[in-house]
């Protein structure tokens, strides 16, 4: 079972470290919301805050990437 990320600044490391995002911007939590709005990432919502996991971003990278 996957590892699940809660919130916008987990998910926005996770995209940083996949590169996604720029590494160290202090407006890619909003980013994050965008993309997630857009949906653009696959997200979903724990109470307030915005979850999804590692292998899910994934997929959109790889499927960015092909």
């Amino acid at each position: 079972m996957s590892d699940f990320l809660v919130g916008a600044k987990a998910i926005a490391k996770k995209l940083e470290e996949m590169g996604l995002l720029p590494q160290d911007d202090p407006n890619n939590e909003d980013r994050v919301y965008y993309l997630a709005r857009a949906k653009k990432i696959p997200t979903g919502r724990f109470g307030k805050q915005l979850i999804s996991t590692p292998s899910k971003l994934q997929q959109v990278v790889d499927k960015l990437v092909s």
